[in-house]
């Protein structure tokens, strides 16, 4: 093989162009007490071109559209597509990821909705999730700090107005180590992938120089050499076995080499979109960012859900008004119990 390792590079330069052609997709959950869910979807795209086969969610004619146009104080032209559909449950929702055939069909997706009495509350919990696209790479908290995290997880125009604002020199230079970090984490997650796809290849049949402890100790040495940009992903292997095993196990070697690939285009070729919560009652928790409008946010992007699952939650709490009305008449009634046993006993 005489291409660039993984082909990584090339092929996460093509998605971005062609990202740009796709539309900015906002999809809303309104969570219902029953467990049923109204889901609302609007695109924004400057051509009139809505196909479900590029689209970052499911949605077909089944839905609810009113199309729209804005003009810009440029003369410059939006389509808004905005739909809306009713599910009787989180089944629905997960039956049409099942048979999603969008832009993002190889991703695993599944929703879920709990519901839990607790006397006087009752607790609601929403949740989408993502399930990570490789294996054995390493988790995000292994490599970046919680506020690198935290500004990671941002909304773009939340990280856009803090990039520009007044602390924008900070911003900058945590936007700057991120993307240094970035790079290394994705290299060692590769590399950790390829060891051990390799070693269940070659189980029972490598001595200790190819063991998978043996390999995972010059992981390090793996990707300094990645990042030395070598020029081929034999000439990367031959080096990091070395010649002899690289001739033996070398339908191992790529075969490894092509399971990875497999993986990343799944993940790079994700079509990001946003996502909205609006939960029955008060907000208890959640991991997602509440803005201005009270509404959970989180931005859903490939690099989330690389190497771990990508979940989105939230916690809410609605009063049983009647719990209240039945405590506060069972005090009185014992209360008047008391007195009336004091009273007999004076």
């Amino acid at each position: 093989m005489t291409k660039k390792p993984i082909k990584l590079m090339v092929s996460l330069f093509l998605i971005l162009v062609v990202s740009c052609e796709e539309p900015e997709t906002i999809v809303t959950n309104i969570i219902h007490p029953d467990g049923s869910v109204t889901r609302r979807i609007e695109m924004r795209n400057k051509k009139n071109n809505f196909k479900p086969s590029s689209l970052q969610v499911p949605y077909d004619s089944t839905w609810i559209t009113k199309d729209t146009l804005e003009i810009g104080p440029k003369n410059d032209t939006t389509w808004i597509k905005r739909a809306e559909k009713f599910y009787k449950n989180v089944n629905e929702i997960n039956s049409e990821y099942l048979s999603d055939k969008g832009g993002n069909r190889k991703i695993s997706r599944n929703a879920s909705f709990t519901k839990k009495f607790r006397w006087f509350n009752t607790i609601f919990r929403f949740s989408e999730k993502i399930d990570k696209s490789l294996l054995y790479g390493y988790s995000l908290e292994d490599y970046f700090t919680k506020d690198e995290l935290d500004f990671c997880y941002l909304p773009e125009s939340v990280s856009l107005e803090k990039l520009t604002g007044s602390d924008s020199v900070k911003y900058k230079a945590l936007s700057d180590t991120i993307e240094t970090k970035s790079n290394r984490w994705f290299w060692f997650c590769t590399a950790s992938e390829w060891i051990e796809e390799f070693t269940k290849l070659t189980a029972g049949r490598t001595g200790m120089e190819l063991s998978r402890e043996t390999l995972k100790a010059r992981e390090k040495e793996v990707v300094d050499t990645l990042l030395k940009n070598m020029s081929s992903d034999s000439a990367l292997i031959n080096n990091f076995l070395g010649e002899s095993n690289y001739m033996k196990y070398r339908a191992e070697a790529d075969s490894s080499t092509e399971i990875i690939r497999r993986h990343l285009d799944t993940n790079i070729e994700f079509l990001k979109y946003t996502v909205k919560f609006i939960m029955p009652g008060k907000i208890i928790g959640s991991n997602g960012f509440l803005n201005r409008e009270g509404e959970l946010i989180w931005p859903v992007k490939s690099e989330f859900f690389l190497s771990q699952p990508y979940e989105m939650w939230a916690e809410s709490k609605i009063p049983n008004s009647w719990a209240w009305v039945v405590s506060g008449l069972f005090l009185i009634f014992v209360l008047t119990g008391v007195i009336i046993r004091k009273i007999k006993r004076g």
